[in-house]
């Protein structure tokens, strides 16, 4: 039977305690309740890392595309439209502010209304959040210093 891939251990047919196959018995019995405890807390693990990156993953998707809207707004009113978007954003990673601050400068509509309060507004609160401003950023700064 071991041959044929049937069985995994044998013993003697003795149900006594204390025996061989007792013994046996019994780790097997413990062995598939460790099993069993194992599986469960990796399911567990398993759940709350997919429930962690659909909730991550939807916020960062939500960011990534506002900014890419942003970069393909074409009229001033898109623009504002967005700006209200990103606006109820707080958490920002560096580079995506990098990413934003570089819109602001290659998007002519974005550039040009830097000097409205709303835009205005987004940017300032990007460039006080920013610990060490990138030449983007310092443009930015400079525009909007400009502008008031």
């Amino acid at each position: 039977m071991m041959r044929d891939g049937r069985i995994k251990y044998f013993a003697p047919a003795d149900y006594s305690e204390g025996t061989e196959l007792d013994t046996l018995v019994k780790a097997i019995i413990d062995r598939t309740a460790a099993n069993e405890a194992l599986e469960a807390l990796h399911y567990q693990c398993k759940k709350e890392r997919i429930a962690a990156d659909q909730a991550s993953s939807h916020e960062e998707r939500e960011k990534i595309d506002l900014m890419i809207e942003l970069e393909n707004s074409s009229s001033f009113a898109g623009t504002h439209s967005v700006i209200s978007k990103l606006q109820k954003i707080d958490s920002w990673t560096n580079e995506q502010k990098d990413t934003l601050f570089e819109i602001a400068l290659r998007n002519s509509q974005v550039l040009y209304i830097l000097g409205d309060t709303d835009v205005s507004q987004f940017y300032q609160k990007l460039l006080k959040s920013t610990k060490s401003l990138s030449e983007a950023a310092q443009k930015i700064r400079d525009v909007i210093g400009a502008c008031q």
